[in-house]
């Protein structure tokens, strides 16, 4: 079973709020994020989602998996874990995404921050080709500092430099949501088209940052970016105010989806970013019928 709707699959970013996680220590972080792992993608396959979409933000101990790398016994620890995970993986056509936090990019003026997000990045590249699924890492280009040419000059850079090309295989660049940060057309044109690089395409971020992109050109765009044979992710949500225009006011995200996700009848699988998880997609897919479209694009009176 696949749980969406006839024109595009449906998931959700995070972990399940329905399934209580297992009690994470201090005391060995990379075990405890793969058991953390294990438990969010078993859960998934259990429900009939066919996308995991990790936001690696919500574990706890997320600063220890970007500074030490995964070594020693903890590797056997890890893997030995992990490894059932791919047969179970494979048979369901199960893919697997991670959403890298905010607070490590390639981008940055900062060595140590580069220096951790590589640490981070071989450390997720080491677990996926554990269990081996389709999918991808996520990340955003970075801070402008002022400058967005530079800092996707030194993103590329880094990206060609600092990875090797394993994990450069699975990156993946997300719009942001200010205008002083990275548009889809910004990374379409800067790095995307150069570096073959797919786009993630994050709806609240286009609100907010259009980059002269109407929505549907910006979707359309953002899906071109991606292999025939693999299907594109969005990153969905719904700000929580509208204007009385229908124009958003908000970056702050809706507990559930009010109005019908514009997909404008692309083949994708959509990820809802709500506080309501795996519950918004349940109550989408039986209110959907009956849902408002969202005005796409009005301008602003």
């Amino acid at each position: 079973m696949k749980i969406g709707i006839p024109e595009y699959e449906l998931t959700y970013l995070g972990e399940p709020v329905s399934e209580e996680m297992r009690e994470v220590t201090k005391d060995n972080p990379q075990l405890d994020f793969s058991i953390w792992i294990l438990d969010i993608i078993s859960f998934n396959i259990e429900k009939g989602f066919s996308t995991t979409v990790v936001d690696i933000s919500e574990f706890e101990f997320i600063s220890e998996i970007f500074n030490n790398h995964i070594v020693g016994d903890d590797i056997i620890k890890c893997r030995a874990l992990l490894i059932p995970l791919k047969e179970k993986i494979k048979v369901n056509n199960h893919r697997v995404f991670f959403y890298v936090p905010k607070d490590y990019f390639l981008g940055s003026m900062q060595e140590k921050i580069v220096t951790s997000t590589c640490c981070g990045l071989d450390n997720l590249d080491i677990i996926m080709d554990w269990i081996y699924p389709e999918g991808g890492i996520i990340v955003r280009v970075g801070s402008a500092y002022g400058n967005r040419k530079e800092t996707m000059i030194r993103f590329a850079s880094n990206f060609k430099s600092l990875l090797n090309e394993r994990v450069r295989n699975k990156i993946m660049v997300v719009n942001d949501d200010r205008p002083s940060l990275f548009s889809v057309k910004d990374l379409l044109t800067e790095l995307s088209l150069t570096y073959k690089i797919p786009i993630v395409f994050r709806t609240i971020g286009h609100y907010f940052n259009p980059g002269s992109l109407t929505h549907g050109d910006a979707l359309a765009l953002s899906i071109s970016t991606w292999s025939k044979k693999r299907l594109p992710l969005v990153i969905h949500a719904e700000p929580i105010n509208f204007n009385q225009n229908g124009i958003p006011e908000s970056r702050t995200i809706s507990n559930h989806l009010n109005k019908r996700i514009p997909t404008f009848n692309k083949n994708i699988c959509v990820a809802i970013e709500s506080n309501y998880k795996e519950l918004s997609c349940y109550r989408y897919i039986n209110e959907y019928k009956s849902l408002k479209p969202v005005i796409i694009d009005r301008v602003k009176s």
